[in-house]
């Protein structure tokens, strides 16, 4: 189990720096209703527009979820964490290797581990939970 500023301390200086560049939408504050856990849960999407297509085409939006399991308080922020995001990088670097250390489930990948991407199974985000996880820990929820 790890808590959120955890893993935004271990994430990699490049999606902290790109964090900015992702908005996010819809932002939703509630329970779990399996286990009453709090969760945020939002629509996330890089800015701008794809490189290299014509003609130019936007960011997909991608869902992001960040889960309090167990802890002190009321806050997500405060409590050790389940992630999620939807996007390529969640799935092919971080899933596997957040799993295993108890702070994500496997729900877009094939549950193999990252043996080319993440060969030594780094607890990570993507930008887009960065992002989120930025924002829940300034807003303070």
């Amino acid at each position: 189990m790890l808590t959120l500023k955890y893993l935004l301390s271990k994430s990699l200086p490049l999606h902290r720096d790109t964090a900015p560049d992702v908005a996010i939408r819809g932002v939703k504050a509630r329970k779990r209703r399996s286990n009453g856990n709090p969760a945020i849960v939002a629509k996330v999407q890089s800015k701008g527009y794809v490189r290299g297509t014509s003609p130019p085409k936007k960011h997909p939006i991608y869902e992001a979820i960040i889960e309090g399991m167990m802890g002190e308080g009321s806050k997500v922020s405060d409590k050790y964490v389940s992630v999620s995001c939807s996007c390529e990088y969640f799935l092919y670097n971080c899933e596997y290797a957040l799993a295993k250390q108890g702070a994500s489930q496997i729900r877009y990948s094939n549950g193999q581990p990252p043996v080319v991407r993440n060969p030594q199974e780094k607890p990570i985000l993507c930008k887009h939970l960065t992002r989120l996880a930025q924002e829940v820990i300034a807003k303070g929820w």
